[in-house]
This record gives C-alpha cells, structure tokens and sequence, in this order.
C-alpha cells in the first residue's frame, strides 16, 4: 500500500485534488488493518509527497490532510474496540468454533491464536474495558518491553547488527551533506516506527520495519537524483569486505523472530537457563 500510496504521489503530484482523493481510501485501509500504520508507514508516505510538492499552498493542503488522518487514526483507536461481546464471551466463541488457543509460541498448531490477539480488543493504551484483560497496552509493554529479557535481547539484536547500523550511519552523512531541508525531511520519516517501541513489547518488529522503510526510501531516492545512486554505490566499494560479511552473518543469525532476537541465540542453553 505504501509503494501504492508513492506511485499515485509520483504519476499525480501536480493535481493535489486528485493525490488526496486516491491515497485517502488506501491511508485508511492501513489505518483499519492496524493504526499502528500511522507511525510505521503514513509519515513516509506524506514526507514524499511534501519531497514532490512543497509550495506554500499546497503544504497547507498536504496539513489539513495529515490533522484528518491523525484524527482518523484516534477515532479508529479509541472507537475500535469490542462491545458487544465480553473477553470471556469471545475467548469462549473463537475454542468452540474456529481456534485452539496456545500461549506457547512453538505449539506448532496451525489454527493455534493466542490469547493476547483477542485481549487487544478490549484495551486501548492505558485502560482496560473488561475485568478479565489485566493490562492496558501502554502498561503492558512497559512490564514485558523493557524489562531484562528484552533490553538484553535489544542489545543483542544492535551488536549484531551493528555493521548495518554503521552502513546506515555513513550513507545518511553523505546524503544530508548533499540535501535540501525536504530530502532531510523525508529521509528521516522512516525513523518514526520508534515510537511504537512503547507501544508494543514485540521490539524486533519495530526494528525490522525501521530497517525496511530506510532502505525504501534510499532506493526511492536513487531514482529522484543520480547524485544519491552515486552515493550507495561508492558506499559498497568502500566498505565492500563489511558488505560481504553481513552477507555471511545474515546466513547465520538467522531471521529476526516476531518476539525474540535471533535464532541461533535463542538456541543456546545458557540463554534459556538465564531468562527461565
């Protein structure tokens, strides 16, 4: 949606009307999927369009649209939540029909849910709608997010990842130095998933979408100018030998899971007998 969302922006920027009247449904179909999408994706998708658009008038359009979206997003946060069924009612409905509910990650059953997906429905950031949900979402993640388990598997996931981190690090120097204030803008909007490291304790996702929408809007980039295509490439023949080695690395680490870090470290014995 968000490629979608870059495509309509590019072909029609020149009729504003128009880019607001396509993107609007797709915005709004992320946001109902999961209004998280206003920090993973929406910035990225506005800070483009302010990258192809910026006059005066039309960046007064481009922030009306942004306040609707964001009001958009609260009403979905606040409003979508279940009332017409208790916790328990729905727990119920969901083992007798459809689902067999497993907490345990590795239960390996297809149809297996587990118990948080449904208690989402029943708590915004900080309350709870139903005796039966102990914690609001903001609560939550402060209690399981941050506690040693998963600061511990953060600082893992950084060391690990530090050569990207580095790569990142000298492809953004080299791009402010040759940016106007806009191009800052927007290579920063692929940041802004941070803020959802407080909103939820599934980290690594976080982490993954940063990554992921960095490299997007680097490649996006590449096709606006040749100078940033220049860029990248002196960047991997400089530090080709770090390229190749988080090429290998990626190989053995493993993917990054949806709750812990990486395979192979969650594998080792010591790890679990630390955390268990």
């Amino acid at each position: 949606t968000t490629l979608l969302c870059f495509f309509i922006v590019e072909k029609f920027h020149k009729n504003i009307f128009l880019v607001a009247i396509l993107i609007f449904p797709l915005l709004n179909c992320m946001l109902l999927i999961h209004e998280g999408s206003f920090f993973m994706f929406i910035p990225m998708i506005f800070g483009f369009w302010f990258l192809k658009d910026s006059k005066k008038n039309i960046f007064g359009i481009q922030l009306i649209f942004f306040l609707i979206i964001t009001f958009i997003t609260y009403k979905i946060s606040t409003l979508g939540l279940s009332t017409i069924y208790t916790y328990t009612e729905y727990y119920n409905f969901l083992v007798n029909r459809y689902f067999i509910f497993a907490d345990d990650l590795a239960s390996g059953r297809f149809f297996s849910i587990r118990s948080t997906a449904v208690e989402i429905l029943y708590r915004d950031l900080f309350n709870t709608y139903d005796p039966n949900v102990l914690y609001p979402i903001f609560e939550d993640t402060i209690r399981i997010g941050f506690n040693i388990k998963w600061l511990v598997n953060n600082l893992i996931l950084i060391i690990l990842l530090s050569p990207v981190f580095f790569i990142i690090f000298t492809i953004y120097r080299s791009f402010f130095k040759v940016s106007d204030f806009k191009t800052k803008l927007f290579l920063i909007t692929p940041i802004s998933p941070i803020v959802l490291f407080i909103f939820g304790y599934d980290h690594m996702r976080w982490w993954a979408l940063i990554f992921t929408n960095i490299f997007i809007i680097l490649f996006r980039l590449c096709k606006e100018k040749d100078i940033y295509l220049k860029i990248i490439l002196a960047n991997i023949k400089r530090y080709k030998i770090l390229y190749i080695f988080l090429i290998l690395e990626s190989f053995v680490i493993g993917p990054v899971k949806f709750m812990s870090t990486f395979d192979i470290i969650e594998s080792l014995d010591f790890y679990k007998k630390f955390f268990l």
